[in-house]
């Protein structure tokens, strides 16, 4: 008896040992079953682990910045190349490209509302007006700069006139939206402003222009078409509020009244430059009779 109940003690003390030997494992086996424990399988560093995410989150921000450049810098070289044989007929040019835009956007807005789910009931009642507003300053931001990239003719400097959108911006949205800006983002919009006089003080002192007028009212015309663009965008951000709109539906209806309401300023400008050839002819005819 006694050396069956050493042999029980002595099989204990080993199971004991076991456990210990083999303790964090996952336990396995049956109820009445003595429970042997498993390896936890062990987690390898990949693509949810929260540095790698951070990797690809700063590399998708840096891809998105570089095309940003590219494509904005190709958008304003190409709108100087385009006036370049359009000279006559900028707000022609300005309509054409306004009206590019339906045609391409609705050939997307069309399926994906009948078929598509990302755009939503609560993007397709928002009221129209709210697009007409949007499209009326983004029509008279594109006719104020259309002209003035057509008559400055310089794409250098369109593209630094350009920048005075970042304190023009800040200035409207500190006005309407009561945004907060830290000193370094004023230091840096100050910096843009004082660039911007450094660019147009040279062009103080020539007054050489193909239109015959000085490129300085051109530049201030460039600078000023960033009011109603940066409104546009104010009143997009007010407006919309937290609706989830797609992109592609809002630039389609903007599109559509910001063609409606170039067409009156394209017919005023067409029948004003008429009406002053024709008096110019008529002067010349008289001229020359007698």
């Amino acid at each position: 008896m006694s050396t069956k109940q050493d042999r029980s003690r002595e099989d204990e003390i080993q199971d004991l040992l076991d456990s210990a030997a083999v303790g964090g494992y996952e336990e396995m086996g049956s109820e009445d079953s003595p429970k042997l424990k498993q390896p936890a399988p062990l987690k390898k560093p990949g693509l949810d682990s929260p540095g790698a995410q951070n990797k690809a989150n700063t590399n998708a921000l840096l891809l998105s910045f570089v095309l940003m450049v590219v494509v904005g810098l190709g958008n304003k070289i190409f709108q100087v190349l385009q006036l370049i044989p359009m000279y006559n007929y900028p707000l022609f040019v300005n309509l054409l490209t306004t009206f590019v835009y339906m045609p391409l956007s609705f050939a997307y807005i069309l399926p994906m509302m009948r078929w598509g789910t990302l755009i939503t009931k609560e993007a397709t009642e928002i009221p129209k007006y709210k697009f007409a507003v949007m499209g009326l300053l983004d029509s008279l931001a594109g006719i104020m700069q259309t002209l003035s990239v057509n008559f400055l003719a310089n794409g250098s400097l369109v593209i630094l006139l350009s920048q005075a959108a970042i304190p023009v911006s800040m200035v409207i949205s500190r006005w309407l939206l009561k945004t907060k800006y830290r000193t370094s983002q004023f230091v840096g919009a100050a910096i843009v402003a004082v660039g911007l006089v450094i660019v147009l003080l040279p062009s103080f002192l020539h007054s050489s222009d193909k239109t015959g007028s000085h490129p300085v009212l051109w530049a201030m015309v460039m600078i000023l078409s960033c009011v109603p663009m940066c409104l546009s965008s104010v009143y997009k951000e007010k407006a919309l509020g937290e609706v989830e709109i797609d992109a592609v539906y809002l630039n389609g209806w903007v599109a559509v009244f910001q063609f409606l309401a170039a067409i009156p300023v394209k017919e005023s400008f067409f029948h004003s430059r008429k009406s002053s050839s024709t008096i110019n002819n008529i002067s010349i005819t008289h001229a020359y009779l007698i």
